[in-house]
C-alpha cells in the first residue's frame, strides 16, 4: 500500500524558487548569480531561531542580508 504525502505543492515550490531569484539580485548593479552562505542566530525572548543568508556581488562587491523565521 502506497501513501504519499505531499509536502510541498508545485505552486509552492514556484513561488520560493522566486523567491530565491529575487534576492539573489545585487540591489546596487543587478548582477544576477550571486554567492551567499548562510548561518543561523537565535532571537528574541524565546530563542527563536533564523535563517540569515549573506551574500556577495562579484561585479561591485556589495553585500546584503536576507533574514528568514524558521518555522516548525
Amino acid at each position: 500500500m502506497n501513501n504519499k504525502i505531499i509536502t510541498k505543492t508545485s505552486k509552492q515550490a514556484k513561488l520560493e524558487n522566486e523567491k530565491i531569484d529575487v534576492e539573489s539580485i545585487c540591489p546596487e548593479c543587478g548582477t544576477i548569480g550571486n554567492f551567499y552562505i548562510f548561518h543561523y542566530e537565535k532571537y528574541g525572548l524565546f530563542k527563536k531561531l533564523i535563517k540569515v543568508k549573506t551574500y556577495t556581488c562579484f561585479k561591485c562587491s556589495c553585500e546584503w542580508e536576507i533574514r528568514r523565521k524558521l518555522t516548525k
